[in-house]
């Protein structure tokens, strides 16, 4: 934590299911006061060194291994924060909507969750796609016919494996896709592009 001017910070913990969180508020930051209503799982109070302005503040190890939404609250203002006990590596091509989940050794994972929302411009999150990762460990996202994407602001993505846990982002749309639905000239599609949208045709 980061502070200036504050003797004392309080800290609460709210286990939560991730999926149901995410469905419920895929895009965390902007949907926190409904913790503000929630009775927390437990709740201690930090004492602050007047003479410093940084502190690491470690999970408490009864929950260390749980999936938690944390506020930090002090002179009536609240940060709310999410911790997700994961070994998932989720490495995300924004330009092409792709992103592909590893393990520890860096070894692809097939079979793993993949759920993304969509937040329109105005103003609306809705589901846009769901699925699972592919024997390279990909998923594409935000591979789409129509012309949805030019009316995205960004992407909410939860990543959930049952044994190795859970991690979600927030991506903007992708530049570099197909986002018609009328005829493609393969002729100006990059090599990646290329194989996305002969993946797509095959799969139909």
């Amino acid at each position: 934590m980061d502070y200036a001017n504050v003797k004392e910070a309080v800290i609460k913990y709210y286990v939560i299911d991730p999926e149901v969180l995410f469905s419920r508020t895929p895009f965390m930051m902007e949907n926190t006061s409904d913790f503000s209503y929630t009775k927390p799982i437990i709740q201690f109070t930090h004492s602050l060194d007047k003479d410093q302005r940084t502190i690491d503040v470690p999970i408490d190890g009864d929950f260390q291994n749980k999936s938690l939404v944390i506020e930090v609250s002090a002179v009536g203002k609240q940060t709310y924060l999410t911790y997700y006990s994961t070994s998932l590596k989720v490495s995300v091509i924004e330009n092409y909507g792709e992103l592909k989940v590893t393990d520890e050794d860096g070894n692809p994972m097939s079979k793993v969750y993949v759920k993304a929302f969509a937040k329109y411009n105005n103003g609306e999150d809705k589901f846009f796609k769901d699925g699972y990762t592919d024997v390279r460990g990909k998923f594409e996202y935000a591979q789409t016919n129509s012309n949805k994407l030019k009316s995205i602001q960004k992407f909410g993505i939860l990543v959930k494996h049952d044994e190795k846990g859970t991690e979600t982002r927030e991506v903007k749309p992708p530049a570099n896709i197909e986002q018609t639905g009328g005829d493609v000239d393969l002729g100006q599609l990059k090599p990646q592009q290329l194989r996305a949208y002969n993946r797509r045709q095959m799969a139909k």
